[in-house]
């Protein structure tokens, strides 16, 4: 088995926190980044058979033991300069990669910022392995296609949390008691005297089907 590594886009987690960053390195082998003020983990983990579900299972897993949630995957972009300093070539043999001049097959730039090329280093190393295995990076890497997959997850996710969030405010106001008592959450949440009770039960029954039938495919973490 392969150790596979990601790179994860974090919110909630402190670098400064203690019991954060050792609940961190006592699980995972594991590197914390700050990237303009964006904080990103970068796990390694032992892939087996199934990449995305090990995938699935390490977010998981790293939200449980640290409390931080994982919001987007770091696609790790890199330029010509950054594939020779990794891959222990020139700058010119990129270059001549990259344009055809030498070999075949190398990946498509995935994006153009300012017309500068970049890549993401996933596709970049995939293709080293299968053509220049000696100045691949050892590690397992997502295909661009599983990054997709596991963005979107990650999407769904953000998104049911959003709408659980939204059910347990809406729950605890028609709960109460004291209808003239404000709802401490967010700040622009009204008093529950300016409710409309039967409204609110309208737009909870779909609310609380979608979270339900998230939570049954696992993508809220409690």
């Amino acid at each position: 088995m392969a150790d596979l590594e990601l790179r994860l886009v974090v919110e909630g987690f402190d670098v400064d926190d203690e019991q954060q960053v050792a609940a961190l390195y006592d699980n995972f082998d594991a590197v914390v980044s700050s990237i303009c003020g964006v904080n990103v983990v970068t796990l390694t983990v032992i892939d087996g058979e199934r990449r995305l579900a090990a995938a699935r299972s390490a977010v998981a897993r790293l939200e449980h033991v640290t409390g931080a949630r994982v919001i987007d995957l770091d696609l790790d972009l890199v330029d010509a300069g950054e594939i020779a300093e990794r891959a222990g070539l020139s700058r010119q043999a990129v270059n001549l990669l990259a344009t055809g001049q030498r070999g075949s097959g190398f990946p498509a730039p995935f994006a153009l910022p300012g017309g500068h090329r970049v890549w993401t280093w996933a596709s970049v190393n995939i293709w080293l392995a299968q053509h220049r295995p000696e100045r691949a990076d050892p590690l397992e890497h997502l295909t661009r296609q599983e990054q997709r997959q596991l963005a979107a997850w990650l999407a769904t996710r953000h998104q049911a949390h959003s709408v659980d969030l939204l059910c347990r405010r809406i729950e605890l106001t028609l709960g109460t008691d004291d209808r003239s008592a404000s709802f401490t959450g967010d700040g622009d949440w009204p008093p529950a005297a300016t409710i409309d009770h039967r409204a609110l039960n309208r737009l909870l029954v779909p609310l609380a089907s979608y979270r339900d039938s998230t939570r049954s495919d696992s993508v809220i973490m409690a």
